[in-house]
């Protein structure tokens, strides 16, 4: 039985930082689903992945084309800002998706989503939209002709 716990204090003396934050946060998501249900824990780990992976794919071109013209990017932490921007916004995203499901669970008139449905839905569509054709709004310089514009 010795020989057991040696090996397993060896192992666990060969786990690097980023596996004990994995077992931390597996740990912290089974105690809370045992107190609060365990579907809603796992779709929160499920956000919680999904937040990583696309933080993870997409802080350098967020960084890239939002934030480098309001803070230097020779300054390493406006990466670390990106991350953390991109992981909130998935996170208020998956806060959107419990209200709707939770405002949808008290109407007693289906009808009454239809107003809310069509405003996220048109604002997705706005939000893309505007992302696609962020670089060619930059290019027309209105703002700057208008300021140096003296007529």
């Amino acid at each position: 039985m010795g020989n057991f716990f040696n090996n397993f204090w060896d192992t666990i003396s060969l786990l690097a930082w980023s596996d004990w934050l994995t077992l931390i946060i597996l740990i912290i998501f089974v105690v809370r689903g045992f107190i609060q249900g365990l579907a809603k824990e796992i779709i929160s780990l499920v956000f919680v992945i999904l937040a990583i992976i696309l933080a993870f794919l997409y802080y350098d071109e967020f960084t890239n084309t939002f934030l480098s013209s309001w803070i230097s990017s020779a300054n390493q932490s406006i990466f670390a800002l990106s991350f953390g921007a991109i992981f909130l916004a998935i996170w208020f995203i998956k806060k959107g998706f419990y209200r709707i499901a939770e405002s949808s669970s008290r109407i007693d008139n289906p009808c009454d989503l239809n107003r809310p449905f069509a405003i996220t839905v048109i604002t997705t569509i706005i939000a893309i939209t505007s992302y696609n054709y962020l670089g060619i709004i930059a290019e027309l310089r209105t703002i700057e002709v208008m300021i140096v514009n003296e007529s």
